[in-house]
């Protein structure tokens, strides 16, 4: 553990990083079915035709599942 990120560790450990990167690279269909169905994407303030895009567009998904996990790892990243 890098010294002085406890506590991004602890929130890491929680919300389960593991599991959501597996998700986004080895599932993308339980990815897109857990972000739509669990309102996750209500925060990042996507406009009606980027969700409709994201339930369509295997790439455009995926890209944004990389964007999450870096999100989760490093805090905000501009998507706010």
């Amino acid at each position: 553990m890098i010294p002085g990120h406890q506590g991004r560790y602890r929130q890491i450990h929680f919300l389960g990083l593991t599991s959501a990167a597996e998700l986004v690279i080895d599932d993308i269909d339980a990815f897109r079915s857990n972000i739509f169905e669990n309102n996750i994407l209500d925060q990042w303030h996507l406009d009606s035709k980027t969700l409709d895009t994201l339930k369509n567009d295997d790439v455009k998904l995926l890209k944004l599942g990389h964007l999450w996990i870096q999100k989760i790892l490093l805090g905000n990243i501009g998507q706010d």
